[in-house]
């Protein structure tokens, strides 16, 4: 994953089940592309139920949209 990659949660932990689906760009990698906890600071867009706001992504929970 790069800075700048659209992106959709394509899961989210059992508490926040509302996330999954919801789409972003990526502000922000941390760790390796081969570490399989690799995270990703995504800027979710604002939908007409929730803001928009950064939230911290495993990038394996992510799917990519394009560049």
């Amino acid at each position: 994953m790069q800075v700048n990659d659209q992106v959709q949660i394509a899961r989210a932990a059992d508490d926040d089940q509302e996330s999954v689906g919801r789409a972003g760009v990526v502000v922000k990698v941390v760790g390796r592309d081969d570490d399989p906890n690799q995270v990703c600071h995504v800027n979710l867009d604002e939908t007409t139920t929730h803001e928009a706001g950064e939230v911290e992504v495993l990038t394996a929970n992510l799917t990519f949209l394009g560049r």
